[in-house]
């Protein structure tokens, strides 16, 4: 019986999935989750780091653009020329940052800026005790995100718009239903893989900041 090549590189990462998932475990934010509606986690997510660039540009284009960016500040271009492991997620969201979106506002009206979007990587933990170096391209900027509460959609596949805004519809339309939450930040796009990952193993995640009624 012939086997195609992907089938057989897919059963392969099945195979040594969890040997993987050990090599290549990047950090991530703390958090725990205190509610659960339906598919949507409710977090309480730690405080942490990010180092961030505004990109002009469409959703899907948005993140290739500013990968390469920012990968530089944490391979050495920053003022202590420090090299600083890489995290995860990477995270996109329109620029409208902080305002706040009506729960029941159609997926297409949450984006304020056209064309305009803010990626960031996700700094390690251990800055949480220090400010992290500043980074030698003025167009980044470090930002500390404080202890919130976030709404969290999480899915797999690919990293389509379709894919993204059918989750992000699940997401509004689930916290439209409860009334102990309102939304108080932008919709934010997390993406926790490397490209090379297959689509089927992806973990990607719709979020939101909350804060309560």
């Amino acid at each position: 019986m012939k086997i195609s090549m992907t089938l057989l590189i897919a059963m392969l990462i099945l195979i040594f999935w969890t040997p993987l998932q050990a090599i290549f475990a990047t950090e991530e934010p703390a958090f725990k989750v205190i509610e659960k509606i339906d598919t949507v986690e409710i977090r309480e997510i730690s405080e942490y780091w990010i180092v961030e660039i505004e990109i002009e540009g469409s959703q899907e284009e948005a993140g290739n653009k500013a990968f390469r960016t920012l990968l530089k500040y944490i391979s050495g271009e920053n003022t202590g020329s420090e090299k600083i492991e890489m995290t995860a997620p990477v995270n996109q969201q329109s620029k409208q940052t902080g305002e706040k979106i009506e729960m029941t506002a159609p997926v297409n009206q949450t984006q304020s800026e056209e064309g305009k979007f803010l990626v960031s990587f996700v700094l390690p933990e251990r800055f949480n005790s220090r400010v992290p170096p500043q980074p030698k391209d003025d167009r980044l900027k470090l930002r500390k995100i404080e202890k919130s509460i976030r709404a969290v959609q999480e899915y797999s596949g690919t990293w389509s718009i379709d894919n993204f805004n059918e989750n992000k519809k699940i997401l509004l339309d689930t916290l439209s239903r409860q009334d102990r939450w309102e939304i108080s930040g932008a919709v934010q796009w997390s993406r926790y893989d490397a490209p090379f990952m297959p689509w089927f193993l992806r973990r990607n995640e719709v979020q939101v900041d909350l804060r309560e009624k």
